[in-house]
């Protein structure tokens, strides 16, 4: 990587300074909303904290206001939220029903509470929450209130504000951020103004990307920090919370971190990082996704390709690929039978004989994905690049 950049610091720990990958502007981006977005901006390391960033740089903000701008949440499935199949199974969940379930087995919660979620979009993780506990009083945030009819309405329910979150009345005993915190330009400030927000003993639950395992997080535009499980707890300590447990097996390829307020704050940067590791894994993503790309742009030379997966990936795919892209493939439920910028999206059981199907999936599931349809015994061809 480049050596630092004495014009930008941190936004993360805001002491060190930046190393900038000279690869990253070569590489296509895409929204965190699974759209095809330009290739540009600018991707780093801190060498202060090991926090893998997009620097906060005016044209940064410029390229995130535009992906909010026209945001349109689970597109591909009607508003549906997307399915997780834990260890490359075929079998679907609900991303938050997976996470309030493993919350509540491994912290335990009482019967009764209240619960803020925070960028609560349409409200998938309210509904789910409710669901699985039915005794709790439900509060849903977000800047926008474009879905608050729909999160007004979902049973226990009983309010919904579209303010700053320290703003939202009241204390909770649990708040969630789930695929939030990778937008804050500031993290620690964010948690840290939230401490206020929860009653005696109460938690914060954090789900973001796993930068270590999933290459496609590094291309979405709008996300400015990529956590490791040691930047997140990081993040959590410097804000004043005691991390209560954490793991990467919450939701897959999402790291998890249930914490609690009232912890001594340890400023970023004061522990030991191993600065070439976070190096490394950028060099490694970004040269994984340069071979998936040259391997669906040969294939485009001949022939029209699917594309297994209709998230973040196969968004990245459409956009190297282009009209190459004849057809998606997936096994949520939800997006089978529906139509994504022209082409069809159907079931593995349903591609034509003979047909080469590039798998838009991180490494860490796109090989077990590959194993299991391949031992069904379908005439398909399904590419991934090794690891």
């Amino acid at each position: 990587m480049h050596d630092q950049d004495p014009t930008v610091r941190c936004h993360i720990c805001r002491a060190g300074y930046l190393r900038r990958s000279p690869d990253f502007a070569r590489i296509a981006r895409v929204t965190s909303d699974a759209k095809p977005f330009p290739a540009g901006g600018e991707l780093a390391v801190c060498e202060a904290c090991g926090t893998i960033q997009k620097p906060i740089t005016p044209s940064w903000e410029k390229d995130a206001a535009a992906v909010y701008e026209a945001y349109t949440i689970y597109h591909n499935a009607g508003g549906t939220e997307q399915a997780v199949f834990a260890g490359g199974g075929g079998h679907p969940t609900s991303r938050s029903s997976r996470l309030v379930g493993a919350v509540r087995d491994r912290v335990g919660l009482p019967a009764a509470g209240r619960m803020l979620d925070l960028g609560c979009g349409n409200g998938a993780m309210l509904r789910s929450f409710g669901e699985q506990m039915p005794g709790w009083a439900l509060v849903g945030n977000d800047l926008s209130d474009k879905y608050r009819t729909t999160v007004e309405a979902i049973p226990g329910v009983e309010g919904f504000y579209p303010v700053d979150p320290e703003n939202v009345p009241g204390t909770f005993d649990v708040i969630t951020l789930l695929h939030v915190l990778e937008h804050i330009p500031d993290p620690v400030s964010f948690l840290r103004r939230l401490g206020p927000k929860l009653g005696p003993g109460g938690l914060i639950v954090v789900e973001v990307p796993d930068a270590r395992h999933n290459p496609f997080d590094l291309a979405v535009a709008d996300h400015c920090s990529h956590f490791t499980p040691e930047t997140l707890r990081a993040v959590f300590g410097a804000a004043g919370f005691e991390v209560v447990v954490a793991g990467d097996d919450f939701v897959p390829k999402e790291l998890t971190v249930v914490g609690r307020a009232g912890g001594v704050e340890t400023p970023l940067g004061s522990g030991r990082i191993d600065l070439a590791v976070a190096e490394s894994t950028v060099r490694r993503h970004l040269a994984w996704l340069a071979e998936l790309g040259r391997v669906g742009l040969a294939l485009a030379e001949t022939q029209r390709v699917g594309v297994f997966g209709t998230s973040l990936g196969g968004a990245w795919l459409l956009g190297e690929l282009g009209p190459a892209v004849g057809f998606f493939v997936d096994e949520d439920p939800a997006k089978v039978g529906k139509v994504w910028d022209g082409r069809p999206i159907i079931h593995p059981a349903a591609v034509p004989a003979g047909a080469t199907v590039l798998i838009g999936l991180p490494p860490v599931t796109a090989v077990p994905v590959k194993t299991r349809l391949e031992a069904g015994g379908a005439a398909v061809g399904y590419l991934t690049p090794a690891a």
